[in-house]
């Protein structure tokens, strides 16, 4: 998608909508959203114009969930362990209910 503005400069977005997660549920495979997540990394390696945008309807859940996926697939690459614990404890102090469970869905943690 090419988007024109007033000052003759251009830019060109790219939509990328994973459909296999219901948006109270998970996927019916994790394939499904490891293939996704190479996708997304293999058009984020080819440009780098601006920051990559995550959201789902909440913002917290889905998103959570696949920027953390991003983010310890990353780390073990890097580094060859994961912290998990690390990772959600430090995206919930950035944004409350981040990544969430089924208690934190009803407002218990």
């Amino acid at each position: 998608m090419v988007y024109d503005f007033q000052d003759g400069l251009s830019t060109t977005l790219l939509h990328l909508h994973f459909t296999a997660w219901p948006d109270h549920g998970v996927p019916m495979q994790p394939t499904s959203l490891l293939a996704f997540h190479r996708k997304f990394r293999s058009y984020d390696s080819e440009s780098s114009a601006g920051p990559d945008i995550i959201h789902c309807s909440a913002g917290v859940g889905r998103t959570g969930t696949f920027i953390a996926l991003d983010y310890l697939l990353e780390q073990a690459k890097a580094e060859g362990v994961v912290d998990i614990f690390y990772c959600v404890r430090q995206m919930r102090q950035a944004r409350v209910n981040m990544i969430q469970t089924q208690v934190s869905h009803v407002g218990m943690i």
